[in-house]
């Protein structure tokens, strides 16, 4: 398995690094300018028809300089949700506004008691003359403060359909909720909300299918994120140990501080291999991909975790100031850390997986 990047890839790490730099909270038109939300998305929509890996330099790039965007949800998830199971009209209309940055898209679909079971929906669509109403609750949406269109999972009378119903549709209440990170989050509700016909994305067939290939690329893209927030901390941890004086020498000089430094690097480089591995089956269409996506997302979610609990303690009182990055690194990781599946919820789906092929 090659883990080297093409000559193509290190010039999107090093725009992408480029344009990042010093740069907290992103504007999404530049974003669109840049051309980064057509990356993985079809060609023939605007797109560039790339990849996981692609779209995971991004994303590791945002982590290594503490960009904050919705990427993710937009491009990776519900980017890929409507190129693969939309009509041709739902393609062209919302693929070119989200490619254009015209409108954000946030998929609800997380509901209570699911606990990364994604089959478990239990708001439902009934068919009416005219269309279809909603009945349902999604507490948590992630990006969804800030959404023009939301993409409901809701179930049908044949299994599980995915509707795009825009922000000011009558009957959807929308509560915006701030996020750990510094992000948005959403909670809504539909109560016999009346939508058209053509709010259904395809022929609500094979969603669930499409939703685990979808949710699958955004944990990929997320662990990327993980791993840059792990180089950022790595980086920010050895300048302070090396500078920091401490009974006239620099706390780098002890051993266990070594040691520890030593510890973060190496959890840093597992998290990285782990996410290249998972990304290139997925790309490659792997029978494992989905296992190793799963088992990607519980251990670099636990390994950036301790890696940033580490470096608080090694900063000592400076760690918990909101003067260092560390804190809202720590932040991000928590952010990320339950988005569809707690690492132990991950750590399950990786284990039932792996006893499907045995």
């Amino acid at each position: 398995m090659n883990l080297d990047y093409s000559d193509e890839q290190i010039l999107l790490r090093e725009s992408a690094d480029a344009f990042l730099r010093g740069t907290a909270i992103p504007e999404w038109s530049q974003l669109a300018e840049l051309g980064w939300l057509g990356l993985p998305l079809p060609e023939e929509h605007g797109g560039f028809g790339q990849g996981a890996i692609d779209a995971g330099i991004l994303t590791e790039a945002m982590g290594r300089h503490g960009a904050r965007t919705p990427f993710v949800t937009n491009v990776a998830l519900c980017g890929h949700l409507i190129a693969a199971i939309g009509n041709e009209a739902q393609r062209a209309a919302l693929l070119t506004s989200l490619i254009a940055g015209e409108r954000k898209f946030a998929l609800a679909h997380e509901e209570r008691g699911a606990r990364g079971d994604l089959a478990f929906v239990e708001t439902k669509a009934t068919r009416r003359p005219e269309g279809w109403s909603l009945d349902g609750v999604k507490p948590i949406v992630a990006d969804g403060g800030d959404a023009d269109v939301f993409l409901i999972t809701a179930r049908t009378e044949t299994g599980l359909g995915i509707f795009a119903i825009d922000r000011g549709m009558p009957g959807l209440s929308v509560e915006m909720k701030p996020a750990l990170d510094g992000g948005t989050l959403a909670a809504i509700a539909m109560s016999d909300m009346p939508v058209s016909a053509e709010a259904l994305l395809g022929d609500g067939r094979n969603c669930l299918t499409v939703l685990r290939r979808g949710i699958d690329l955004a944990l990929s893209a997320w662990c990327f994120e993980l791993v840059g927030l792990m180089e950022s901390i790595l980086a920010a941890t050895l300048d302070h140990t090396r500078t920091r004086q401490q009974f006239g020498r620099p706390l780098a000089a002890n051993q266990v501080v070594r040691h520890r430094i030593a510890d973060l690097s190496i959890a840093h480089e597992e998290a990285r291999a782990l996410a290249l591995r998972a990304a290139l089956m997925l790309d490659s269409g792997h029978s494992d991909a989905e296992a190793a996506t799963a088992g990607a997302k519980a251990r670099i979610g636990k390994l950036a975790r301790h890696a940033a609990q580490d470096a608080i303690q090694l900063h000592g009182a400076m760690g918990v100031t909101d003067e260092l990055p560390l804190g809202n690194r720590l932040k991000r990781i928590l952010a990320i850390e339950p988005l569809f599946g707690s690492p132990s919820d991950q750590l399950r789906r990786h284990a039932s997986l792996r006893a499907e092929v045995f």
